[in-house]
């Protein structure tokens, strides 16, 4: 009879523990609506204002900074295969405009 109130309990803990799991990595990670709003407003940056093509580009990493607040901690950055990178960012809170530093390659 005592064993029958244990199993519930168990179920409730592995249920809280899995919801604090999903939620720290939302946290950590950001959310993947954030990062894809970011990242689209990336893309069209680079093809229509750059008109960087595909082949140009080597690398697109999407990340989170450790520090800052909403939206501004999100970055992407471009690297080109030429070695030149490009840092966006969000540049306002209403997420209207983008913040972009360009870091040419000095061993040209």
């Amino acid at each position: 009879m005592k064993k029958s109130w244990l199993l519930p309990i168990v179920f409730f803990f592995l249920f809280i523990g899995t919801l604090i799991y999903f939620n720290y990595q939302n946290y950590k990670y950001g959310s993947r609506e954030n990062r894809e709003e970011l990242l689209v407003a990336v893309m069209f940056d680079v093809i229509e204002n750059r008109s960087i093509t595909e082949e140009e580009v080597k690398d697109i990493e999407v990340f989170r900074s450790q520090a800052g607040v909403y939206p501004f901690f999100y970055n992407v950055q471009v690297t080109l295969n030429n070695g030149d990178r490009m840092l966006y960012r969000w540049s306002d809170k209403e997420k209207s405009n983008l913040s972009i530093t360009d870091y040419p390659n000095e061993n040209k």
